[in-house]
């Protein structure tokens, strides 16, 4: 499988020079409002769980008051603390709406190899699947936090709050159906905006959060440039630069590590 980070020439030269992906704080995204309907699905979920046969049946209503409380406390004020990190790709290559939407230029990954790297999830766009995807992910919390609570004389184990934290991932792969041709794949990871991993970059007058992810050079397999003004110029300036960042990193023109520049076949319109 491959993958498209879109994004700008900036980046671009972050990427493959530092060999890092850069991680936002959702909540400065375009569409930071879509984990909000993202938890109203959890809620749902968990108004209708069913339990399994799995489930300590003698703490699950303790169970459920648990996850229903720990939602309102990270809707209430846990998201301004513990926020959620979000690096977006997309399985769909050379797609106009993502030249116009996220920029000019798009790094391709090696999928597989990327996964085992970081975690990805794959975005949910249809209603049943939403459904269906948030019923499974709170009768799974549910039935680890019922039985953790029959087994550790009603405290939690590490297992049980991952379950729950990644509920809140789930939340943020929900998106509505509209975007469904992006083909969207993320990367999200939580983390407490007092960790010295989190930093600053500046976007006009507002400072955005955001962590950096080490990713190996080697994952990338093309340089995409978009269909841009002048782009048989931005395409050598590119290659220029990548094999400059090759070349000083010891690279061999025939190792399967080449990073191709590959032009958009996308007539040109001003993006």
């Amino acid at each position: 499988m491959q993958l498209f980070h879109y994004t700008d020439a900036a980046a671009v030269m972050s990427i493959v020079s530092k060999e890092e992906l850069w991680l936002t704080d959702f909540r400065y995204l375009n569409d930071a409002e879509e984990m909000k309907g993202g938890i109203e699905y959890l809620r749902s979920g968990l108004s209708n769980y069913q339990p399994s046969l799995l489930a300590s049946w003698d703490h699950l209503e303790d169970a459920k008051d648990i996850v229903s409380e720990l939602f309102e406390k990270h809707v209430s004020f846990g998201i301004e603390s513990h926020p959620l990190f979000v690096c977006s790709f997309s399985s769909a290559g050379d797609r106009l709406s993502q030249w116009r939407s996220y920029g000019n230029y798009a790094v391709q990954f090696d999928g597989d190899a990327l996964g085992e790297a970081i975690s990805l999830s794959k975005c949910v766009y249809k209603q049943d699947e939403k459904i269906r995807h948030s019923s499974s992910a709170v009768g799974d919390c549910i039935s680890i936090i019922s039985n953790d609570l029959k087994n550790n004389n009603g405290m939690l184990s590490e297992q049980a709050l991952e379950s729950y934290a990644g509920l809140i991932v789930e939340a943020l792969t929900f998106k509505h159906d509209a975007f469904y041709e992006e083909k969207e794949i993320r990367c999200v990871q939580a983390c407490d905006l007092r960790n010295l991993d989190v930093q600053y970059r500046a976007r006009g007058d507002i400072l955005i959060p955001y962590l950096s992810v080490p990713v190996s050079r080697k994952f990338i397999k093309a340089i995409h440039v978009g269909p841009m003004k002048h782009q048989e110029l931005a395409c050598k300036s590119m290659e220029s630069f990548v094999r400059a960042i090759q070349d000083r990193n010891g690279f061999d023109i025939h190792f399967e590590d080449y990073i191709a520049v590959v032009p958009s076949k996308a007539p040109y319109r001003a993006l």
